[in-house]
């Protein structure tokens, strides 16, 4: 698998065993329906090498999140 689009379904969230993925490339994540708020990424996603690109139906969230993944 080399993407995996999470965007506008009822998924609560990432199961921490995503970072098992190691060929994905780009996740594309969706909001929690409640109060707008970004999901919680699980730990270890950094250690994901192959992976190039963490977005969301929001340009704003996305920026965020590239911020969150350079620093």
């Amino acid at each position: 698998m080399q993407t995996l689009d999470e965007r506008y379904t009822p998924i609560g969230g990432l199961p921490k065993t995503v970072k098992k993925l190691y060929k994905l490339e780009r996740l594309h994540i969706n909001f929690n329906n409640d109060a707008n708020r970004m999901w919680k990424l699980p730990q270890g996603l950094r250690k994901m090498k192959e992976l190039r690109e963490v977005a969301s139906p929001s340009s704003q969230t996305t920026s965020r999140l590239q911020e969150m993944w350079v620093n």
